[in-house]
């Protein structure tokens, strides 16, 4: 019973740890959006902030896919090699090239793009940072299904296995949640409420077997 609570514990504690990478990673995500202008009074000397340049429509693509289309901008920057971007379909249809479109500069990449009420978001995807979470909290919740079933003889393997499952949805369910511009009892709650009903459903699985 004493190796199970521990087991149980452990589990929860490490799971924890998990979460709160992926609250930071969240907040590093989305931290432009409340940073102050560069120059700003309210930026603070040395603290991260948002710089504000123009860039010029250079090219434009639309690609199509099996599911859906993709509306793509070249863009060129005033200091730095512009790139591509992702924008919706109204925002494409409003631009040609040459037009004039307002840049947010966030650790020196564009954060987002904006022309006359439209924006296009160019997230930095947290590919690492998601994989060490969804490591993290993928060993907790099989740390938390052996706390609760025991290291029966005749299912030991089955949470080992099942650890590969925790990974891949937690891997992609950060990548969905961190960019989210949602509250945070939201981003957090909704994966916690998943991790929660896949460890209580690989459980009941474990004990059944």
């Amino acid at each position: 019973m004493l190796a199970r609570t521990l087991l149980l514990a452990a589990g929860l504690a490490v799971a924890a740890v998990g979460f709160g990478w992926f609250v930071d990673a969240h907040r590093e995500t989305v931290a432009y959006l409340s940073a102050p202008a560069c120059g700003s009074p309210a930026a603070v000397p040395g603290a991260p902030c948002t710089a504000h340049e123009t860039g010029t429509v250079r090219a434009k693509r639309i690609v199509n896919g099996n599911d859906d289309t993709e509306y793509e901008l070249t863009v060129a920057r005033e200091t730095v090699t512009g790139g591509f971007f992702d924008v919706g379909a109204a925002f494409y249809e409003d631009v040609a090239v040459g037009t004039y479109v307002d840049l947010t500069v966030w650790n020196g990449r564009v954060a987002e793009l904006s022309y006359h009420g439209h924006r296009a978001r160019n997230p930095d995807t947290p590919w690492l940072a998601s994989f060490q979470v969804a490591l993290v909290v993928a060993a907790g919740a099989t740390l938390t299904v052996y706390g609760v079933g025991g290291l029966r003889r005749d299912t030991w393997k089955f949470p080992l296995i099942a650890y590969g499952f925790f990974v891949l949805a937690a891997f992609f369910g950060s990548l969905i949640f961190v960019g989210a511009q949602w509250p945070l009892a939201l981003v957090l709650g909704i994966p916690v409420a998943c991790w929660l009903l896949l460890t209580a459903m690989v459980t009941g699985a474990n004990l059944a077997g």
